[in-house]
């Protein structure tokens, strides 16, 4: 939503509550184990995309001088390179 925001486009995802997103994605399961189709969700991408990606920087404020910037600014600059590089 971040990233949409900044190009100032529409955010093209949705959200599926979890208690709905399990059975979907287990029942996606069995289909690509019957069928062989790839399954769009699965209960272990539903564990990758929910788990909590929280890490201590401490140490690298200390050893490293690593100075963070907040996740709108580093969009932005990101998306600047890649404007400048062309690939946008």
């Amino acid at each position: 939503r971040t990233i949409a925001r900044i190009l100032n486009v529409r955010f093209p995802g949705f959200h599926i509550p979890l208690l709905v997103a399990y059975p979907a994605a287990t029942f996606f399961e069995l289909v690509e184990k019957t069928i062989g189709i790839n399954a769009p969700l699965t209960r272990q991408g539903i564990q990758y995309m929910t788990c909590s990606r929280v890490f201590n920087i401490e140490k690298a404020k200390h050893e490293l001088n690593y100075k963070p910037i907040d996740l709108a600014e580093g969009l932005k600059r990101t998306i600047s390179w890649y404007k400048f590089k062309g690939y946008l």
